[in-house]
């Protein structure tokens, strides 16, 4: 950043051609287009709103009777600005502090770090006018100023070929659902088969209903239990037979398990006993007697 503005983005030159387009408004603000802020032409609705903001700012130096080289000072610190705020997104603090810093350089006279443009009225003044017009509508500025991109997205054509043709339901032709093998299972079972299951069925519930009366004769339920009646399909059924069935094995094979069991044992306490017969010595007879 340069230290000082004056004659630097608006020179004095310009200035004095402003002054002479003051009276004439569409004038004044075609040459600040085209020949001061060289805007692009496209962006209207920013040119107007940048536009604005420097006539703003020139009316305020015309109101204080500026000179020319004050002018063309406060104009390019004002342009500098604008531009550095809002296109590197500074905070409205950030923002004001960089004010500050560019008026404290043209507020007294010590070469070559400062140059008095303003004095500290001046400078008290400008600070205000910022404060009541740039940053009072800050937040609209940035979000006015802020350029968007537009973008187009197109998908790719994944499919190359193309769909088939569907024929009209009148055209069809009926199939017989024998030739179709998803709707073989629900093809209608003969009178003699579903007779023969309907008779096996009410065996099983035969035999269920004297399972559940076993059951209340050896298990008493509270009286405040809610018996809870479930339909059983044909699944349930042949998978409760067939869970009977192996219950049934298991039951048989853990009796042959046991008998084979207490008889090893039964031989086992029966062996001990014969040994001991075997080791006593027999008798003597009576009015004999046994020589050594």
């Amino acid at each position: 950043m340069d230290k000082f503005f004056y004659n630097r983005i608006i020179t004095r030159n310009q200035v004095i051609v402003l002054n002479k387009k003051k009276e004439n408004i569409p004038d004044f603000r075609e040459y600040l287009k085209s020949r001061v802020l060289m805007l692009n032409p496209e962006d209207e609705t920013r040119n107007t709103i940048y536009i604005d903001y420097v006539t703003l700012l020139y009316k305020f130096c015309l109101n204080k009777h500026y000179s020319a080289e004050k002018i063309s000072t406060l104009l390019s610190i004002g342009v500098y600005l604008f531009n550095e705020s809002l296109e590197k997104k500074l905070r409205m603090s950030e923002s004001y502090q960089l004010l500050t810093e560019l008026l404290n350089m043209h507020d007294s006279q010590r070469e070559p770090f400062y140059i008095k443009m303003f004095d500290n009225n001046q400078k008290l003044e400008i600070l205000k006018f910022f404060r009541d017009t740039f940053y009072k509508h800050y937040t609209l500025y940035e979000a006015s100023m802020t350029k968007s991109v537009d973008y187009t997205l197109e998908t790719a054509s994944i499919m190359n070929s193309t769909l088939p043709q569907i024929q009209p339901l009148s055209e069809g032709i009926e199939i017989e659902k024998e030739k179709i093998p998803y709707l073989r299972n629900y093809e209608k079972r003969p009178v003699t088969e579903e007779k023969t299951r309907e008779t096996e069925v009410s065996k099983q519930e035969i035999e269920e209903k004297e399972r559940a009366k076993s059951r209340e004769n050896t298990v008493q339920e509270p009286e405040d239990s809610k018996s809870v009646n479930l339909f059983k399909t044909d699944e349930d059924l042949k998978l409760e037979a067939e869970l009977n069935l192996t219950l049934k094995a298991f039951y048989e094979n853990l009796d042959r398990e046991i008998k084979e069991k207490d008889e090893l044992l039964i031989q086992r306490l029966e062996r001990p006993a014969s040994k001991e017969k075997s080791k006593k010595p027999a008798a003597q007879a009576p009015g004999k007697t046994v020589k050594k």
